[in-house]
């Protein structure tokens, strides 16, 4: 049995040694010169496929014990909780290192097509060095491209006649050419507010502008949080309650198409308005032809999640558990989605679980018959989501240590 992996971020890294576990083959694509996925950096915007969204200061904003691949420890240099992006990469090396990983991969390769032929995977893949084509032969597939390359934009009237500056936070890399400007951010989910601080440190004021959800405080003395923008007038922005404000810059933290470009017709799969990809048995099985699997779709970057996948997924593949009938997949898929529309959800939020992760987990650990994820895990993700509801400018203070599988530590460093 061989397997490809399309991308070596850390759901990629994840996958790669699962499938060595469980001695299967695997050859992983990737189109970089490195692995690490987001969380290399580049100073360069215009990367075209290879686009992430990392930018200098950045921190994790989930801390250390969800950032770890199984038994695998994620010691800082720093000794922080919420490390930065340079102390991320030098786990995933380390981790490449400890098993092996880096031989299974092949780098500047891009997968241009993958076809479902005769009970097998037929991929086209392009060597970025060479120029050459090449097409072979999978048993299985798992995708862990990301979806943090693609921006995707909002559509708020009068946005071409703004006079300054306006970027995607795909391309915002550091925060000085923004001093003792106005700058407003539009969208307040986890990037929008940790550029906006970021950006706080040296603006005369931030306005981060959200549509559904907004932390209780401030979280910097000159940042403003103001609802939806509704439209803009020249350099004059509009908010839902009625108010304006003249603004020099504006950063659209709205989010990223999924985009799968290279997904052929023949397997099965839709990507609907670049925000839903369907259909899928619990976010990750291609329903129709379940040795294909997406990683990491999920709205949440962690380690701990990517692990748990991968590995459900070999537990699968391997025919070590059976999944259930088509019909029974296409069934929950269906009701997931009647649940999501009954709520009023938009479609960015599709993937976007809430309150429904911890039941996801188990749900995982379910299908692949495995222990339940330990309820320290859980419990220290219900923790940063309380924090950050009650105050977000206080999350990176905190230091959490794991002490058994029930308890962890949580404390203000």
């Amino acid at each position: 049995m061989h397997i490809a992996i399309i991308g070596c971020g850390a759901s990629g890294l994840a996958s790669i040694q699962r499938a060595i576990h469980h001695n299967v083959e695997c050859t992983a694509f990737e189109m970089s010169d490195s692995i690490g996925g987001m969380w290399q950096y580049r100073e360069e915007t215009d990367l075209g496929d290879l686009g992430n969204p990392m930018y200098y200061s950045l921190r994790t904003n989930l801390p250390v014990p969800l950032m770890e691949f199984g038994d695998f420890k994620f010691e800082p240099k720093s000794g922080s909780s919420f490390p930065h992006h340079t102390e991320v990469m030098e786990y995933l090396d380390a981790f490449a290192e400890r098993y092996d990983l880096y031989s299974r991969i092949k780098f500047h390769h891009k997968v241009i097509k993958i076809k479902r032929i005769s009970e097998k995977w037929l991929i086209n893949v392009k060597n970025l060095q060479t120029n050459e084509d090449e097409e072979l032969e999978f048993d299985g597939v798992m995708i862990c491209s990301g979806h943090f390359s693609k921006p995707l934009w909002p559509t708020i009237p009068g946005m071409e006649s703004f006079p300054g500056m306006q970027i995607h936070s795909l391309c915002y890399r550091r925060n000085n050419i923004f001093k003792d400007k106005k700058v407003l951010v539009v969208g307040a989910g986890p990037s929008g507010m940790d550029i906006g601080v970021d950006i706080a440190e040296v603006a005369e004021k931030v306005i981060i502008s959200y549509s559904r959800f907004s932390t209780k405080t401030k979280p910097a003395e000159n940042v403003e949080m103001k609802p939806r923008t509704c439209s803009i007038e020249a350099d004059i922005i509009h908010f839902a309650d009625e108010s304006c404000e003249s603004v020099d810059a504006i950063i659209y933290c709205t989010g990223y198409k999924y985009y799968y470009p290279y997904l052929d017709p023949s397997c099965g799969i839709e990507v609907e308005d670049d925000l839903v990809i369907k259909p899928l048995f619990k976010h990750m099985f291609n329903i129709h032809h379940p040795s294909m699997c997406f990683i990491g779709l999920i709205r949440m970057i962690s380690s701990i999640l990517f692990y748990l996948q991968a590995e459900v997924y070999m537990k699968c593949l391997t025919q070590q558990v059976q999944l259930p009938s088509t019909e029974e997949m296409l069934k929950s898929f269906e009701e997931e989605c009647e649940m999501k529309a009954k709520r009023n959800l938009p479609k960015s939020y599709f993937f976007f679980l809430g309150r429904n992760l911890h039941q996801y987990f188990d749900d995982l650990a379910e299908v692949g018959q495995l222990k339940p994820t330990p309820p320290a895990l859980l419990n220290i993700l219900r923790k940063v989501v309380s924090i950050v509801g009650e105050d977000f400018s206080k999350l990176r203070k905190y230091k959490f240590k794991i002490v058994d599988d029930v308890n962890f530590l949580c404390c203000e460093e």
